[in-house]
């Protein structure tokens, strides 16, 4: 991750999924990051779950959360837009 923290590790947390059962789910682990790289830091993560330092992370689960949003907001206008339909020749 190149967004200036100083130091970003991977731990695997037991999660459980419906067909697969226990499955090992990564989480970034991140310290030494700043209020000002959380976006960077959001964008790096991609859909891995971050742990931050308790004072960073409810502005990054904030930041992820508008993400998330904004992305199911364009799926559903993007999904809402009618298909058009050619006829045969």
């Amino acid at each position: 991750m190149r967004c200036g923290a100083e130091a970003v590790e991977v731990r695997y947390d037991d999660d459980y999924d419906e067909l697969e059962g226990f499955i090992k789910s990564p989480v970034l682990v991140v310290r030494g990051a700043t209020e000002e790289q959380l976006p960077c830091i959001n964008n790096a993560a991609g859909s891995y779950k971050v742990e931050l330092p308790p004072e960073l992370q409810k502005g990054f689960d904030a930041i992820s959360l508008a993400r998330y949003m904004t992305a199911l907001r364009e799926r559903a206008e993007k999904d809402r837009q009618p298909t058009s339909l050619s006829s045969p020749p």
